[in-house]
Order: C-alpha cells, then structure tokens, then sequence
C-alpha cells in the first residue's frame, strides 16, 4: 500500500556536474542516486517524474529533466548563474502507475510458489 504524500520521507542526495557533461552522464548520475538512495529491483528512468529548480531564479515545481533538449535548458542556465558553485535542485518522483505495475508483477506467485502452495499436510 502506497503512503499518502504527506507520508513520505525525502532522501537528499548531492553531486557535482560540469557544464560540459553530456546528457547521458546526468542521466547516469540521477540512475546511480536513486539506486542509492532506494534500491529499487527494476531501475529505468522512465519511471520517474525528474524535475528541476534554481533557488531565487526557477521557482517551484520547475521544468522537467526527460531528455537532452531538457537537459540543455539546465546547462544554459546553469551556465548564467553567478557564484563559484551554483545549485540546482532537481526533484525525483516516483510515477504511480509504475509502482502498481511493479507490485502486481510482485504479488503474482511464480510457478514454484503455486506448488508450494498446493502441496498440504495428510494425517
């Protein structure tokens, strides 16, 4: 059973990439923090809602991360901002239908748990 929102616990993660990574890096970097943080059995980034935002210049909810047109509007951004080491917030939620998919595929008994099932005690 999936908790209500306000439920849910937030997981930080941080790391640090160039301006002049590619997409697939960021891709593979946002992968490797959610397997970290979550461990989840499947891990595709389809499942997940990415977003992005830059405290005092992109407010809340922000623009979505899910391809390399995406990623570049980040980059650009990025690049605009002043300081030695700006921070952008990027936002990873989970999409619900995934998860139904994931626990239905979970709940169904494979073939050796169906024997095991059947098989009763004789007295």
């Amino acid at each position: 059973m999936k908790k209500p929102a306000s439920k849910h616990t937030l997981r930080n993660q941080t790391f640090a990439l160039n301006l002049d990574e590619p997409w697939d890096t960021m891709k593979a970097q946002i992968l490797i923090k959610i397997s970290d943080a979550l461990n989840p059995r499947l891990l595709s980034y389809k499942d997940y809602e990415v977003s992005w935002f830059i405290p005092h210049v992109l407010p809340k909810p922000g623009l979505s991360l899910l391809n390399e047109k995406d990623f570049d509007i980040l980059v650009k951004q990025a690049a605009n901002l002043k300081g030695n080491d700006p921070t952008i917030n990027v936002t990873i939620i989970q999409k619900e239908d995934c998860e139904l998919n994931k626990n239905e595929a979970m709940v169904e008994p494979t073939v050796n748990e169906k024997a095991k099932k059947r098989v009763g005690t004789v007295f």
